[in-house]
């Protein structure tokens, strides 16, 4: 019995500590940049905690979906995907709601820059010294969440993403900081008189910060 109990509690390691098999809910806001445009937007980290025992480093803690909302230029233009880039073509396009970027792994950070840390991203080689290095980790199963009627579509292209876990509290950490990259030969922005796309197909490079309610 004992043992069972022993499951249940908190895995710890140095600064980490997380609710085996729960949940967490973190939000906040994310800026971007497409091309020489700044793009605004809300951002949110939903995470189901795993439930591993001997937490070392590189050790799998659970997962994190990261949802990007509302992006949109100054003007107030929202993400489009699909339509023209052909003034006047008539062809905005999807207005795009959410892009979700889901199923990214988070680890336990290595010696180098986030050891014992909790750490959503890919593992570099390690240098001479033996510290290891993390970027952007490839998303697969990305979705866009169009305007119109609240339909999913698979986004095309390639997605990345990174985060980092800061903060301890009771129920874990208590905030993410990290980058994502989208680029997608589909996706711009509705262009300001509503009849084509602007920046399609130009990368959209992003940062983000949220933190639990």
């Amino acid at each position: 019995m004992a043992e069972e109990d022993d499951l249940k509690e908190p895995r710890t390691l140095a600064n980490l500590s997380f609710p085996v098999g729960g949940s967490a809910r973190y939000t906040g806001e994310t800026i971007a940049q497409q091309d020489t445009v700044i793009l605004t937007g809300t951002a949110r980290v939903d995470v189901s905690w795993g439930t591993p025992y001997d937490v070392n480093a590189a050790t799998v803690l659970g997962t994190m979906s990261l949802t990007i909302s509302d992006l949109a230029s100054a003007e107030g233009d929202p993400l489009s995907q699909g339509g023209s880039d052909t003034d006047g073509s008539e062809a905005p396009g999807s207005a795009i709601a959410e892009v979700v970027f889901p199923g990214i792994s988070i680890i336990v950070g290595g010696q180098g820059d986030f050891p014992n840390n909790m750490i959503a991203g890919t593992t570099g080689t390690a240098d001479d010294d033996c510290n290891i290095s993390y970027d952007e980790a490839s998303v697969t199963g990305g979705r866009y969440r169009l305007v119109p009627a609240g339909t999913d579509v698979t986004a095309t292209g390639t997605a990345s993403a990174i985060a980092l876990f800061v903060g301890r509290g009771v129920d874990g950490p208590l905030g993410v900081i990290g980058t994502w990259t989208l680029d997608d030969d589909t996706v711009g922005r509705v262009s300001g008189d509503g009849t084509s796309v602007d920046e399609l197909g130009q990368a959209i490079h992003g940062a983000f910060c949220v933190e639990s309610p």
